[in-house]
């Protein structure tokens, strides 16, 4: 099986993004898990919404507990890299444009990448962690 690929509309802009490989998904996995510790690790195998309200509080709450802004911040970035907007492959130029004054935004494309990529095991966890809705707009297999 390939690589997806998905467009997603965020906010009335067109995002466009290829599935990772999957050493590139493990590495960032490990990543995720070395952040955000604990707390990510129990999100993706709780089954109720109540105790998904209880480990999403752990995990903000825990957030900056091993990491710093700065390594949150640059895992964040790292995670669009792999996105177009409106036809315009991501830059430092383009996510200052793009969410400055808008960071809900932003979240919800951090979501949609880590959904294309992790939605096998996280399923829509994502959407309650980043309160994002994303509207389809295509997905195939490439």
């Amino acid at each position: 099986m390939g690589c997806r690929e998905e467009k997603k509309d965020i906010n009335g802009s067109e995002y466009y993004c290829v599935q990772w490989p999957a050493s590139k998904a493990l590495k960032m996995k490990f990543r995720m898990v070395q952040l955000f510790g604990d707390s990510f690790s129990k999100l993706a195998s709780l089954a109720t919404e109540e105790d998904q309200g209880a480990a999403l509080s752990s995990f903000v709450g825990s957030l900056f507990d091993k990491s710093s802004p700065d390594e949150v911040f640059s895992f964040l970035k790292e995670v669009i890299q792999s996105v177009s907007r409106n036809g315009v492959r991501m830059s430092d130029t383009l996510f200052e444009e793009a969410y400055s004054n808008n960071l809900k935004e932003f979240y919800q494309t951090v979501a949609f990448v880590l959904k294309l990529n992790y939605s096998d095991f996280l399923g829509g966890k994502l959407d309650s962690l980043f309160q994002a809705k994303e509207t389809p707009v295509s997905s195939k297999d490439s």
